[in-house]
């Protein structure tokens, strides 16, 4: 019996950082993947630079799954996910198109719209969308990195060595310690081990059971009620302050041998 509480207990500390781990690689990949749509595009604006959209979109589309491979064997999160990783990425491309059918179908409904008003009012407004600009912006961009070969390698490099220094010096992992809290000296009431809550909750009756069943044939255990602010004592005396429910058996000693 004591194994198998054991085997629960170390079940109970590790399944919940586990599945935690999990979901966060999950995400963490979804969202290189979603860095990487844009990545492909510039990437293709940058070093290859097809005039024909058709060449564009195999090259951009190239780019995105040789990258998505090579994460494959590299990033941890196809390695911890149960399912197929392959799932991963099909459920992000059929989001990524449903995303740009989407924006497709609503642009369309703005142009069905601009020309329904200049037919009404017979009013013309010159308008420049805020993607195209953005777009025609990061173009212009990537047109000048190509002329000036040696100030973008300068770039790339500073910016690379930048966020490997941020990531590694503020990376931050939680662990598992012991805390040692000093106390002030004085002679002890008696001598044995005393087991609570760090905010003085009750532990509840699973844990003597579970206490006598470990200890109960060597120590005695003796379960202790704290006494509560508002509470009622055993003789029906009411402790001063703000009325509150008595936290009983909130902690239990156990008598050293």
């Amino acid at each position: 019996m004591t194994n198998a509480r054991a085997a629960w207990s170390y079940e109970a500390k590790a399944y919940p950082d586990v599945q935690k781990t999990a979901m966060d690689v999950v995400k963490g990949i979804l969202f290189y993947l979603a860095l990487l749509l844009p990545f492909a595009y510039f990437a293709e604006r940058l070093f290859i630079y097809a005039t024909d959209l058709k060449w564009q979109i195999v090259w951009t589309v190239v780019i995105f799954a040789l990258i998505t491979t090579i994460m494959r064997y590299v990033h941890p999160a196809f390695a911890i996910v149960t399912v197929n990783p392959l799932i991963v990425v099909l459920a992000f491309i059929i989001l990524t198109l449903a995303v740009i059918v989407s924006v497709i179908i609503v642009q369309k409904f703005e142009a069905q719209m601009r020309q329904i008003q200049i037919e009404t009012t017979g009013m013309h407004t010159a308008d420049v969308g805020r993607l195209s600009a953005t777009t025609a912006a990061f173009n212009l961009g990537v047109s000048n990195m190509r002329r000036r070969k040696v100030r973008t390698v300068l770039t790339a490099v500073t910016l690379i060595l930048l966020t490997f220094t941020v990531l590694s010096f503020t990376s931050v992992v939680p662990y598992v310690r012991v805390n040692k809290v000093p106390v002030p000296r004085g002679k002890p009431v008696y001598e044995g081990v005393l087991i609570r809550d760090r905010a003085w909750n009750p532990l509840g009756e699973p844990t003597t059971r579970i206490l006598r069943d470990e200890f109960g044939d060597k120590y005695p255990i003796a379960p202790t009620a704290v006494p509560v602010e508002g509470a009622w004592d055993a003789k029906g005396r009411k402790f001063p302050a703000p009325a509150q429910e008595c936290q009983s058996s909130a902690a239990w000693t156990l008598p050293a041998q």
